[in-house]
């Protein structure tokens, strides 16, 4: 099976990139930007290498093809990077011999340590114009690399010019990109994500966008969407380095032909993926200094002012203050704004300035939040670099795609805190406990759950148990409960149970009156208003049960009465009756009950308000569960066919045409169908099994 990887080239600028991977690929990538039309280019920038690697004791011989992102100057660097990084964590750095290491050498080192690349094949080109220092610049750029917390896996001396190296210099590679392969987290099992770098028509074909899959597989006649815009897409066609493709997988570069049902606006930094992104104005981030922030501010004060620093005695720090950035992410670049937020050893200190943050040499890390002019399609767990006044460079990860309206100031640094160690399952339970709708599905945790992590995390927050948490609460180490497709924290849970058997017991008269009932919409609009709909007949029929309120089809009664009526012996068996045989005549009913007519239609008031059986069409009667299984019958006839007739409802049903037409008739009278021409269609959704 060939295997397939994206890579970018670091280095100076004229330290020989272009004519390195001219002479590895046999095509210089400069060239073929004014290169004829392809049916669907796929080359601008790039240049392929193709390696057949040679079989061992372990591994079978397998073909590699190598996509090389070649980025000349810094500012194409930042923009056409990043999406070449996301899919391996390694880079080809060229470093001239007869210059070592230059300015652009340094900054595309920080960079790449910024977005996660802690490995690097280095190639120390150019040997033929300074063979006796290719050991000063190997020993020079280590101890560089070693300071960003970066390893060379391996070092190849080489020159385009007389190709010596060129090919040991292609199969180090081969064999390293293969290692990684097989020592890396499977990207295959993750939902596709391709960041959008070109977008162009081409004739005969329509809408074509080019990136590099960083994660999962798309196939011909994936049905995708490209964000932010939510705009739907089927793939119509998929190629990549001029050969066309049934499927692709992680670490491809692919030029994808789509279709629209309605022509989209498209730009550089879209998103192509199954899931939706949610478009995010504010950022929730750790940023990493590696040395930038010295840009902006003097030690002693200056331009920003300083303070006194209780860690440091009596010295003083400079204050860093709110400032306009420039975020890259992806093949997106975002202006915005960013605010930093306390450090974790400073929050407790209110007399601080939130906008002041002490700055310290190093690597150190800050939480901070960025304010984006326009919306973007960033994820949780994605690195980025961002660039501010005239040199600053600094980055790190992005731990929230959002920042929630109802998090009080309080909650961010602990959140964060949760976050930044890698206790997902914590930060589940976290905001659990804090979202005010309470219960929650997997979907609405993706703002800060990375998509490889949401599975782990999800089933860890269930399992409760200690958790070292810098959050003083105990609540973080109870296990959380699920119930349908929700999530929620029993603490809060409990707190809005006891509400509800006080509101209910308190509103209801403690008699025998049908009529003496509380709808579940009422009580969600007082107690819960922002507690999902279809969560509360959840609650209230499995949180509830057994309690002092129990639930009657949309209604909550007390627990006494509710047993007082369809708990009598008449009424269990005339429930009895309709659930063996699934419609029945109120007078055909009532003889086999020994019950008059009058009594039985009591009986199937009692019945309905407890959501056991309903009167159908005046003349009949059926239990719920006919009800709602004849529900999922017209769910399945309406997907199928877009229509529902008699006919083929009753031969689902497997009753008389008149229980048919009763039921029809029932399911019309409460707007669950509504008749068209001869047939039916379907308005209400059926139940879930």
């Amino acid at each position: 099976m060939t295997k397939y990887f994206t890579i970018a080239t670091a280095g100076h600028v004229d330290h020989g990139k272009t004519s390195l991977l001219k002479a590895l690929t046999g095509v210089n990538p400069d060239r073929l930007k004014e290169e004829r039309e392809r049916e669907m280019t796929t080359d601008l920038g790039f240049a392929p290498l193709f390696i057949k690697a040679a079989a061992d004791s372990q591994q079978p011989a397998e073909d590699i093809v190598v996509g090389f992102i070649d980025v000349p100057g810094h500012g194409k660097f930042l923009k056409n990077m990043l999406a070449g990084v996301g899919g391996l964590h390694l880079a080809l750095l060229v470093v001239a011999a007869d210059e070592g290491i230059m300015p652009q050498t340094l900054q595309h080192i920080k960079i790449l340590s910024l977005l996660g690349v802690r490995q690097v094949l280095l190639a120390i080109s150019k040997i033929d114009l300074a063979p006796e220092q290719v050991h000063t610049v190997r020993q020079s750029v280590e101890a560089l690399l070693t300071i960003y917390n970066m390893q060379a896996l391996a070092v190849q001396p080489v020159s385009a010019l007389s190709l010596t190296g060129i090919e040991a210099l292609s199969d180090t590679l081969a064999g390293l990109l293969l290692h990684l392969h097989r020592n890396s987290p499977a990207k295959a099992e993750l939902a596709a994500y391709l960041p959008v770098d070109r977008v162009f028509n081409k004739s005969g074909y329509g809408k074509v966008v080019t990136g590099t899959l960083v994660e999962g597989s798309i196939k011909v006649g994936d049905n995708l969407i490209l964000s932010p815009g939510a705009v739907p897409a089927r793939v119509r066609g998929l190629e990549t380095f001029g050969r066309k493709l049934e499927a692709a997988h992680a670490g491809q570069r692919l030029a994808v032909n789509l279709a629209f049902k309605d022509e989209p606006k498209l730009s550089r930094g879209s998103v192509l993926s199954p899931l939706p992104c949610a478009p995010a104005f504010t950022l929730l981030v750790t940023i990493e200094d590696l040395g930038g922030l010295e840009y902006f501010g003097e030690e002693g004060g200056g331009a920003t002012g300083a303070y006194l620093d209780p860690a440091r005695g009596s010295s003083t720090v400079p204050r860093l203050k709110p400032q306009p950035i420039k975020l890259y992410h992806g093949t997106a670049e975002y202006p915005g704004y960013l605010r930093w937020l306390e450090p974790a050893a400073c929050a407790a200190d209110s007399s601080r300035d939130e906008e002041d943050l002490p700055a310290q040499k190093g690597n150190a890390l800050y939480f901070a939040q960025i304010a984006l002019d326009e919306p973007g399609s960033v994820r949780a767990g994605d690195r980025f670099v961002l660039r501010y006044g005239d040199h600053g460079i600094a980055g790190g990860s992005i731990l929230g795609a959002d920042r929630p309206h109802w998090f009080k100031r309080a909650d961010i640094q602990p959140f964060l805190s949760l976050l930044s160690a890698g206790q997902y399952a914590g930060a589940v339970r976290f905001v659990l406990q804090k979202h005010p709708q309470l219960a929650l599905k997997a979907e609405q945790m993706s703002w800060f759950l990375p998509q490889s992590q949401a599975s782990a995390a999800l089933a860890a927050a269930l399992e409760g148990g200690e958790n070292p948490s810098p959050a003083e609460d105990r609540g973080l180490n109870v296990a959380a409960k699920k119930l349908g497709e929700y999530f929620y924290h029993p603490l809060p849970m409990a707190r809005l149970e006891k509400k509800v058997s006080a509101y209910v017991l308190s509103n209801l008269a403690q008699d025998s009156q049908a009529s003496s009932s509380l709808s579940l919409e009422s009580l969600r609009q007082k107690l819960c208003p922002f507690l999902d709909r279809s969560f509360l007949p959840l609650l209230t029929t499995e949180v509830l049960a057994g309690n002092l309120v129990q639930r009657q089809g949309d209604k909550l009664v007390p627990a006494a009465r509710a047993s007082r009526g369809a708990g009598a012996d008449k009424g269990r068996q005339v429930l009895s009756i309709l659930e063996a045989q699934p419609v029945l005549e109120l007078s055909e009913l009532a003889k086999q009950c020994g019950l008059c007519e009058r009594d039985l239609k009591e009986i199937m008031e009692e019945l309905s308000t407890a959501g056991a059986a309903e009167i159908v069409s005046y003349e009949f009667a059926a239990s719920r569960k006919t009800i709602e299984a004849g529900h999922r019958h017209l769910g399945k006839l309406w997907q199928a066919r877009r229509d529902i007739s008699p006919s083929e409802f009753r031969e689902a049903m497997q009753v008389s045409r008149k229980y048919t037409m009763a039921l029809l008739a029932y399911y019309d009278d409460h707007q669950i169908t509504r008749r068209v021409g001869n047939g039916r269609m379907l308005l209400k959704a059926p139940p879930k099994q």
